[in-house]
């Protein structure tokens, strides 16, 4: 990591006495300094290209979050796309909120998870949003996804799976 940093300043070292998942996550985003958030749990990986496409989609349609496909790795395989996304933006404004609840979230069409996503920092950082301590609730990046959608006009949604997900037994 020192060499990347040392190589990139775009690149910063955080510090800290494990606190679990939230915390960390609530670190990175205090030390963002970028336009956008983006979240990649450690035993993860991303594609090529993920970065640059969905910047590319948040800028071009002016959405506040970029919903990507994903891909689950397990030991022996990778399995294709995961969940039914279509290019697309969806402006929650005609859409309705509700029916965005109802048509994709419910259905688990868009996943729910905070690493599935690109977010414009400026409106985590306009609402105080925060992920919950994990000894308070299950599924903490549920909670943030949904919180964000509330205060989210625009999204778009990028069909091709960038990030693969690592499933192992016993594991949540």
């Amino acid at each position: 990591m020192e060499r990347w940093a040392a190589a990139d300043p775009r690149f910063h070292i955080l510090r800290k006495e494990n606190g679990g998942l939230s915390s960390a996550r609530n670190a990175g985003m205090e030390a963002a300094q970028g336009e956008f958030l983006l979240f990649v749990d450690a035993d993860d990986w991303i594609a090529p290209g993920l970065v640059g496409d969905a910047l590319a989609a948040a800028r071009e349609s002016g959405a506040e979050q970029v919903h990507f496909n994903y891909c689950r790795a397990f030991e022996d395989r990778i399995e294709g796309a995961y969940l039914p996304l279509r290019d697309e933006v969806i402006d929650l404004d005609a859409l309705g909120l509700a029916n965005y609840f109802y048509r994709y979230w419910m259905p688990y069409a868009h996943g729910q998870e905070a690493w599935a996503r690109l977010y414009r920092r400026s409106v985590v950082e306009a609402h105080g949003l925060r992920f919950a301590p994990n000894d308070e609730v299950f599924a903490e990046d549920t909670l943030m996804s949904a919180m964000l959608l509330f205060h989210t006009r625009r999204l778009a949604v990028l069909e091709r799976p960038y990030l693969y997900y690592r499933q192992r037994e016993g594991s949540i």
